[in-house]
């Protein structure tokens, strides 16, 4: 990969920060860290020598999921207490639900997520480059798409009533919920995990499968098998006009990483497309 190295310091604060020699550079490094595992990535990094965004999301999502490997209420209160509390100013926490753990980065930047430092900065050529957004954003869904080469898209996602099916095993409840890509006129799937105990609970990052997803209407009656690596709103190739704006839909062998041999089967009558 393209990159110059680390800078001890960043324009912004005292946090290192990657420099690339130009934009091409930069862009085939992303592109490169997209098409790895969180493993990969985790190695590449520590190579490098350089914790920045990703490594810092990284541990402390790792960090909050061993808080919820314990089933004691006790023990999970006072390690929620102090894995707030240590990362108070270097991540972010869902202001409107005390009991959800997820950490997040403090800007919202795909890209950076993976090469920016933990305040979201990295350095191209001689021009200091920073997140598209400097805050969080809780319900930021990750986009992936079913086709080889799905060109520019503005996702925006919508969900569908009456469409979702959920299967559960120990700790963890996996959700799919079929609906649409508002700006790209297209089918989709949404795809969740959670880690619960009691009342405290984190979102969980895994792959899933669809044995058979089957859509039927008056002009339209075909399956088929669903991938997705991670937990996103995957863009099935499958434009809305061609199903119609009612219709049926049967789901076989749900499945998901965290959930085991659990299969969700499920047929969903009348689903309105909004």
């Amino acid at each position: 990969m393209s990159v110059w190295g680390i800078s001890s310091r960043s324009a912004h604060n005292d946090a290192p920060v990657l420099r690339f020699k130009d934009e091409q550079a930069y862009n085939q490094t992303v592109l490169d860290l997209k098409s790895m595992t969180d493993e990969e990535k985790s190695a590449y990094f520590k190579d490098l020598g350089f914790d920045g965004a990703f490594v810092l999301l990284h541990s402390a999502d790792e960090e909050a999921d061993r808080i919820l490997d314990n089933d004691d209420e006790n023990v999970i209160r006072e390690q929620v207490k102090g894995f707030k509390e240590k990362y108070s100013t270097s991540m972010s926490f869902n202001p409107d639900d005390p009991y959800d753990i997820t950490p997040y980065l403090n800007f919202t930047d795909a890209d950076l997520a993976l090469v920016g430092n933990a305040d979201g900065y990295v350095v191209i050529g001689d021009r200091l480059q920073k997140a598209k957004k400097d805050y969080p954003t809780f319900d930021n869904r990750e986009v992936v798409s079913t086709l080889a080469n799905p060109g520019p898209i503005e996702p925006g996602w919508k969900e569908f009533k009456n469409a979702s099916l959920t299967i559960k095993k120990g700790k963890y409840k996996s959700t799919m919920t079929i609906g649409r890509i508002v700006n790209g006129n297209s089918f989709a799937v949404n795809f969740t995990t959670k880690k619960k105990v009691m009342f405290w609970h984190k979102s969980v990052n895994t792959n899933y499968t669809i044995g058979s997803l089957a859509f039927h209407s008056s002009k339209f009656n075909y399956s088929n098998r669903v991938t997705c690596p991670r937990s996103a709103v995957c863009i099935l190739n499958l434009p809305i006009e061609t199903v119609g704006m009612t219709f049926d839909a049967d789901v076989k062998d749900f499945q998901s990483g965290k959930c085991g041999n659990v299969k969700g089967n499920q047929s969903f009558k009348g689903v309105r497309v909004v």
